[in-house]
């Protein structure tokens, strides 16, 4: 359910990103030579809109996907710690190293 709730979120994220942002600038960004990253571009392209609500939209899906990367990385440090206890437990019953 989480999963298809954050496919959603970015589904609508891409949406606002791409009434935003060309997707030709994007594409010159990308660079694949050592793995899927962005360049910095060294000119300031236009940009598709300059509409307050547009460039809103896409503010308020990037702050969600945002919040919720965060509170992911909050929940997997508290599992994270939790599985470090449990490793301690299992290692002091069973007199593991």
């Amino acid at each position: 359910q989480i999963l298809n709730l954050e496919d959603l979120e970015i589904a609508e994220y891409r949406k606002c990103l791409s009434k935003v942002f060309s997707g030709f600038i994007f594409d010159k960004m990308i660079q694949t030579a050592n793995g899927f990253d962005l360049k910095v571009l060294h000119d300031n392209p236009d940009l598709i809109s300059t509409d307050k609500k547009d460039i809103n939209d896409l503010i308020m899906q990037t702050t969600t996907v945002k919040g919720n990367r965060i509170r992911q990385l909050d929940s997997l440090s508290e599992i994270l710690l939790k599985a470090d206890h449990l490793i301690d437990l299992i290692q002091k019953e069973y007199h593991l190293k």
